[in-house]
């Protein structure tokens, strides 16, 4: 909950708290047992799709490379899922968060939702209709961001299913709609898309690349980015539609279909600077 993946989740009186489907919820592990409660009530069902784990995460690893250093990351961090996260939010979270801290981005979006919801407190994330109906906290709040996630909520409100119509595409086919299709969302890049794709429709061979699984990817597995040359890749500059989209190709050939699940792994890595087992990197 905590690794940057999903927003607006705190951990307090050993529970992490956050929000499903609309309601307050609150988990937590009580030796080998998911404890849940929520308000209003959630199925077993929501639970099991938000946490993954209709996933057979045992298989996945088990059809990774065999190199020693994903077999450290898979040791290491075993445990970390993907969430599945409701769509909108989702891309609303990544709209926002370019150039944004974890804790920036968490206090903008408590913001939007009161704006929303005054009287709820804590407030649920507002629906695309209720979106529309509030204005910017103040002038020129979030900049050009503000216009992209209120044409989203037009684009959501007109055809609810717009999400929906992504599950059948490949993840290639999804991420390029998003990106460069007629239908491109502004204010989605391509690592905005990676995330909604990864995130939130079930692309698991989607590969998010920021600075942080960048600078993992120089660290870990260097020989994925040998094709850059000597100089390689540098964190501090944006990199092209191009570039991106040819080191995403690099990483899904390497890992494979479930590249995404890896990619948290070495985003978690590389943020909290894990550089003990260097030695063994491919």
């Amino acid at each position: 909950m905590d690794c940057g993946q999903i927003f607006r989740w705190k951990k307090d009186e050993g529970f992490w708290k956050g929000w499903l489907n609309g309601s307050r919820v609150e988990m937590r592990i009580e030796g080998d047992i998911l404890q849940y409660r929520a308000k209003p009530p959630i199925t077993e069902d929501m639970v099991v799709n938000f946490l993954t784990l209709d996933l057979d995460y045992m298989k996945i690893y088990d059809g990774l490379p065999r190199d020693e250093t994903t077999s450290t990351l898979i040791q290491r961090y075993r445990g970390l899922r993907i969430l599945r996260q409701n769509p909108w939010e989702c891309s609303v979270s990544y709209i926002i968060s370019a150039s944004m801290s974890i804790r920036s981005i968490n206090a903008i979006l408590n913001r939007i939702c009161w704006a929303a919801y005054p009287k709820q407190e804590p407030s649920p994330f507002p629906t695309p209709q209720d979106f529309l109906k509030i204005s910017p906290p103040r002038a020129n709040y979030l900049g050009k961001k503000w216009f992209y996630l209120a044409r989203l909520a037009n684009i959501l409100s007109s055809n609810p299913s717009f999400f929906k119509e992504f599950e059948n595409l490949s993840y290639l086919d999804a991420w390029n709609k998003l990106v460069k299709g007629n239908e491109h969302i502004m204010g989605v890049g391509p690592k905005v898309a990676d995330c909604v794709l990864l995130f939130s429709l079930n692309k698991f061979d989607a590969f998010p690349i920021d600075r942080w699984v960048l600078r993992g990817l120089k660290k870990f597995y260097p020989r994925i980015l040998e094709k850059f040359g000597k100089g390689g890749i540098h964190e501090s500059k944006t990199l092209t539609v191009h570039t991106y989209a040819s080191i995403s190709e690099s990483a899904r050939m390497y890992f494979g279909r479930y590249c995404g699940i890896l990619q948290e792994s070495i985003f978690l890595a590389s943020r909290i600077n894990d550089t003990s087992f260097l030695q063994c990197g491919l």
